[in-house]
């Protein structure tokens, strides 16, 4: 049985496989590890893991901050 959940631009198949796939606007999403979904009577809240860039997770390591800021 193929699991899907859509929410306006955010669509999620396979959540509970090896091999989600998430596609936002219509984009592939790469990468994605895990997937959790907390759905209450107030909210809704989606958590993706992706992993780390490993340039940054050295940088990391060294003791640098490293700060995303929104594109």
């Amino acid at each position: 049985d193929m699991m899907q959940v859509a929410n306006g631009q955010l669509t999620i198949l396979n959540p509970h496989t090896n091999t989600p796939q998430v596609f936002w606007n219509g984009t592939y999403v790469p990468g994605v590890q895990a997937i959790s979904v907390t759905n209450d009577s107030d909210s809704t809240r989606v958590v993706l893991t992706l992993p780390e860039d490993p340039l940054l997770a050295e940088m990391k390591a060294a003791g640098i901050v490293i700060k995303r800021e929104a594109t």
